[in-house]
């Protein structure tokens, strides 16, 4: 049985993001920001990756599975993150391909799927960690660091 994890990096020192990845045994990061840039000194892709990689994490970038400029303006506006989600859900369905590539790394890889939202339940990856559950379909585990 394969486990999932994902993490946000809102609110967190380096020290204890790049700690709660190693105490889980992460091998692979799955970056899901559309825009991996950051005003977080460390958190933006170049520096995020070379991070990663002096600690033997590999990184990868899936710019597919950022939610799209158009709902996360429309979330600024509404704060409805009902509608926001369910939108979300339906734009996963063109992304059939890539979902399926996430899939596949996640069964040979510890996995950690990245963004920036501290908690999950207001965060995309916990829709896209869902779909891979399903797709997985022999019990994968998400676990939320």
């Amino acid at each position: 049985m394969s486990t999932l994890f994902t993490i946000g990096y809102e609110k967190r020192t380096q020290e204890h993001f790049f700690s709660a990845l190693e105490n889980a045994g992460i091998t692979v990061v799955v970056d899901v920001r559309q825009y991996p840039h950051s005003r977080r000194q460390g958190f933006s892709k170049t520096a995020l990756r070379a991070n990663l990689l002096s600690r033997g994490i590999a990184y990868y970038h899936f710019p597919q599975l950022g939610s799209p400029p158009h709902l996360r303006a429309k979330l600024r506006q509404t704060h409805d993150y009902a509608s926001f989600f369910a939108e979300f859900e339906e734009y996963m369905y063109t992304q059939d391909t890539t979902l399926q590539e996430l899939a596949s790394l996640v069964k040979n890889e510890t996995c950690c799927l990245l963004c920036y939202e501290k908690d999950p339940e207001y965060c995309h990856r916990k829709l896209i960690a869902s779909r891979i559950q399903t797709l997985d379909s022999n019990g994968l585990k998400v676990y939320h660091l």
